[in-house]
């Protein structure tokens, strides 16, 4: 059947068209697979710019000291300044198999979308350990972990997007002390902390929004904000924090800390049993020119205030 032959042989053609094709991909991906790596390799400490094309590449990141990484770039430029990350969206993508980025001291990451990073145990999107790299102009979304976890560490978070991650925004725990700046930190969940968590630890959020955050379980704290521990001086300013959710502390979350709020507003923050916009236990903040506004609770209002638990 003259039909049936060549109706076989057209099925095999597309067949073997097909696998050349995956094949190719493949060699594509595991090019890719290990392309920023190799370019933080190279680099010198007097060329010590990394510039990355569009695309995703799959891989795990660690940064280099002293090394700039940089991506946004189509491929022609000659000039920093072309970098346009928007137009020219550079992924990292953890491929759920640990951090996507892990940081380093005096390194810089800018201009990335890091998605898909899965922790061994703690971190997510970028890793901060003893370490304190700048990350700027960066979107970390998506993640496993936390967006950015910092530990003994302090990293300059500034002009980026965290949002999406499943375990906290920001985790600053013990000795994490960054600085974040002019960031937006929403729709971030956790069963406890949500947006930014500080434990034992000292961070100063200036011109940040944070926002949409959920605190998931039947008992959780801080949909927005929580510091937790924090025994030395930490500064919040002109921040907006609004539309947070949570079971206590819906907004802003304080126990054993006493941070400082100037020109914030801390507002619409939704809590289902107290605190809607913030829930103190031992804990004696200061407000300057700070509007928290009223209700978002079925208790207690918009504040709470307890005593602290007895050891």
């Amino acid at each position: 059947n003259l039909s049936g032959i060549l109706a076989r042989s057209a099925c095999r053609a597309r067949a073997s068209m097909y696998l050349s094709v995956l094949r190719e991909l493949e060699k594509l991906q595991a090019e890719l697979a290990a392309a920023i790596q190799d370019g933080l390799a190279a680099a010198t400490s007097t060329n010590n710019e990394v510039w990355v094309a569009e695309g995703a590449y799959y891989e795990n990141v660690v940064l280099r000291t002293g090394i700039r990484l940089y991506g946004g770039f189509a491929g022609t430029e000659t000039s920093l300044s072309q970098s346009d990350p928007a137009a020219n969206v550079t992924t990292i993508d953890g491929g759920q198999n640990g951090n996507a980025v892990i940081g380093a001291n005096s390194a810089l990451i800018d201009g990335f979308t890091i998605t898909n990073g899965k922790p061994y145990s703690t971190g997510g999107g970028i890793y901060c350990s003893y370490s304190s790299p700048t990350i700027s102009n960066c979107r970390i979304t998506a993640n496993a972990g936390s967006g950015v976890y910092c530990y003994q560490s302090s990293p300059t978070i500034i002009d980026c997007e965290i949002s999406l991650n499943a375990d906290k925004g920001i985790y600053c725990d013990v000795g994490g002390n960054p600085t974040i700046t002019d960031c937006t930190i929403s729709d971030n969940s956790a069963s406890q902390y949500a947006g930014i968590h500080c434990y034992s630890a000292r961070p100063t959020i200036k011109r940040c929004i944070v926002t949409g955050n959920l605190a998931t379980s039947g008992t959780a704290r801080g949909g927005g904000m929580a510091f937790v521990s924090c025994s030395q001086a930490i500064t919040v300013e002109n921040c907006l924090i609004f539309d947070n959710r949570a079971a206590m502390g819906a907004g802003v979350y304080c126990s054993m800390s006493s941070p400082s709020f100037v020109n914030c507003t801390i507002a619409g923050n939704i809590a289902t049993t107290s605190g809607g916009n913030i829930y103190l236990t031992g804990a004696n903040p200061t407000f300057l020119n700070t509007i928290v506004a009223s209700g978002g609770a079925p208790s207690a209002g918009a504040a709470a205030m307890r005593p602290p638990a007895r050891r």
